[in-house]
């Protein structure tokens, strides 16, 4: 699907403050991000995430535990129709506590809603696979 250079600009833009509030642990600063009927699904088992709120509290959570927090985006992939976008990407996590990084690679969807005069994040899963490459999702028969 071809979208238009302005709506890849805007989402673009929205993406890098996202990823620029995460890795600053700044969670108010996502929560901008976010519109009020955000769902989704987070990266540890049972993580659920049926509204804004609990993203945010999520957030909060996951911020707390290091010391050091990076999100890096790579091979972005931006779609739309209308006023609404999708994207796909895969993500570099770098979390430090103890003086030590530890970086996982990671898998990212969004959608987000254009507003008029924005873009908000309505849905999101981001995981992080314990798989290595290669490894098959199901066991061969």
């Amino acid at each position: 699907m071809t979208i238009s250079t302005q709506t890849r600009e805007q989402v673009e833009s929205v993406l890098r403050a996202f990823t620029d509030a995460y890795s600053a642990r700044d969670t108010e600063g996502v929560m901008a991000l976010v519109a009020p009927g955000f769902a989704g699904f987070w990266s540890g088992p049972g993580e659920k995430l049926t509204s804004a709120n609990e993203f945010g509290n999520r957030l909060s959570r996951e911020f707390s535990r290091c010391g050091t927090l990076s999100l890096d985006l790579l091979d972005l992939r931006i779609d739309a129709s209308g006023t609404v976008a999708w994207v796909l990407a895969d993500a570099i996590v770098g979390a430090g506590t103890g003086g030590v990084t530890h970086r996982r690679p990671g898998r990212l969807t969004m959608v987000l809603v254009g507003t008029g005069h924005t873009w908000k994040l309505v849905q999101s899963h981001f995981s992080l696979p314990e798989q290595k490459p290669g490894d098959a999702a199901f066991p061969s028969p």
